[in-house]
């Protein structure tokens, strides 16, 4: 995800956006995974909280570098 962001930071165009959906996706990815740990037992969602709201604040990021008001 992170590197994602940090190679559609220096490109233009299109592929900017590409980078940020695909940096989008895996965070969707992480939150899945972290997600069904917690439901498998490996986990407890309190270990999980802050990590949550912190994906949360990256998604909304992405989602304003994805959908930038004109």
């Amino acid at each position: 995800m992170s590197l994602n962001v940090a190679e559609g930071r220096r490109r233009r165009g299109g592929d900017k956006l590409h980078l940020y959906r695909i940096a989008s996706g895996s965070a969707d990815e992480i939150i899945a995974a972290l997600l069904s740990a917690e439901a498998l037992g490996y986990v407890e969602m309190e270990g999980l909280e802050g990590t949550l709201e912190a994906l949360d604040r990256v998604q909304a990021m992405l989602w304003r570098l994805t959908h930038p008001r004109t």
